[in-house]
């Protein structure tokens, strides 16, 4: 639910309920100054005492003391709209008043409730003393028929009555706090969950963009090679214009294709259910051979491992490491030879070297890059738990990728 939806009708539900704690401290007021104006109509009546014990001699109230519960409780009345606001000097006078007004009684009743609510001993500690006191002056002022033992009784059962509405106070203020924790902890729970989502979908359409960059990276160096070479050849024969235009044309197509699959989910949708799978180590010799068709010439030494033995993810990772490398090679060593090493064994790890040297001086790039592409590899190789290095050594470019066999 919405905060704009919300806090209308949390204000109206605050509304209600002063309403209803209003009608009832009214009403109740009036019931008890009846009973108390009842009570003085009696005892302004003549009795006759048959037992010849002594009991305490009830006098009648004066109509002025009656008009002075009525304004005290139509004050305390006034004044309970402003508890929350002043909790306890609004307690604090109504406790005072219910020395001398009946009607203030149970308007004094939900301000203890209000401010029990907070919990605090120190509230307690200032109230307890003018309430025992209040309730001690409204027994003695306005004295019932009885003995003082009856009396006594009725004193403290007025101040178990109080200590009841505080209780109840206490018991509805932790049970706000326990509900409004309850509340803050989902409320964190709910942005933790969100914000889990957003770095997931954020770590997603990252190695989306880093696998679009090592896709279209090689497909549109190998077109950019293809057209310089139809732009600057103009004495090729008619086949092969053709052979280039058609590596041209394969390429663009896969381009496209596969820049289709990595825009549709970013779009929020899913890649094409025809998407080929992404490469391994099994298509090195596709690679190799798009790299020399390209003009590349490419020499793998050494013993290569068993590629069947690879891990999937360990092979898909260092494919791209062979991609990017022959890819940076031909925008900015075009033409010059490349030797591709790879070593490992089951168990251990699997090494890649590539290295390739560098265009003579003053020789500018085939195709610009924006030198990212290591950038990315390295985190992608971070991510598998292993390592890459690049440094030029007597003119030679060497990268050196270590992967656990494992991934």
């Amino acid at each position: 639910m919405s905060t704009a939806v919300a806090s209308p009708r949390r204000r109206l539900a605050r509304v209600w309920g002063e309403v209803w704690r209003f009608a009832v401290a009214g009403f109740g007021g009036l019931l008890m100054f009846g009973i108390r104006l009842e009570a003085s109509e009696e005892a302004a009546k003549p009795g006759t005492d048959i037992t010849g014990q002594v009991t305490i001699l009830v006098q009648p109230v004066s109509n002025a003391w009656l008009a002075v519960d009525l304004v005290l409780g139509l004050g305390v009345l006034v004044a309970m709209l402003f508890r929350r606001r002043w909790p306890l000097p609004v307690a604090l006078l109504a406790s005072a008043a219910t020395a001398v007004s009946g009607f203030s009684l149970v308007a004094t009743a939900v301000c203890l409730v209000s401010i029990s609510a907070r919990r605090r001993w120190s509230d307690f500690a200032v109230l307890t003393p003018v309430l025992v006191a209040a309730v001690w002056v409204n027994h003695v002022f306005w004295p019932s028929s009885g003995s003082r033992a009856d009396m006594v009784v009725s004193i403290a059962l007025s101040l178990v009555i109080f200590a009841g509405f505080c209780a109840w106070g206490a018991y509805r203020g932790a049970r706000r706090e326990l509900v409004a924790s309850l509340r803050e902890r989902a409320a964190t729970l709910e942005r933790e969950q969100h914000l889990r989502v957003t770095q997931a979908k954020t770590a997603e359409r990252a190695r989306i963009a880093q696998e679009m960059h090592d896709v279209l990276a090689h497909r549109i160096s190998l077109i950019a090679v293809h057209a310089n070479a139809l732009a600057y050849r103009s004495d090729l024969p008619p086949q092969q214009v053709a052979e280039h235009a058609g590596v041209i044309r394969d390429n663009a197509d896969h381009a496209v294709a596969e820049l289709r699959d990595v825009l549709g989910v970013l779009r929020g949708g899913e890649p094409a259910a025809t998407a080929p799978p992404q490469p391994t180590l099994d298509q090195l010799p596709l690679l190799i051979e798009d790299a020399q068709r390209a003009g590349t010439p490419v020499a793998a030494v050494g013993m290569m491992p068993d590629f069947d033995e690879l891990p999937t993810a360990v092979s898909r990772t260092a494919y791209r490491v062979v991609q990017e490398c022959l890819t940076n090679a031909r925008k900015h060593a075009a033409g010059l030879p490349v030797t591709l090493e790879l070593r490992g064994a089951e168990g251990p790890a699997l090494d890649i070297v590539v290295r390739n040297p560098l265009p003579p001086s003053g020789v500018p790039a085939q195709i610009g890059g924006t030198g990212m592409g290591l950038l990315g590899l390295a985190e992608r190789l971070a991510l598998a738990g292993g390592t890459l290095r690049h440094a030029v050594e007597e003119g030679v470019f060497v990268v050196r990728a270590h992967l656990p066999w494992s991934g």
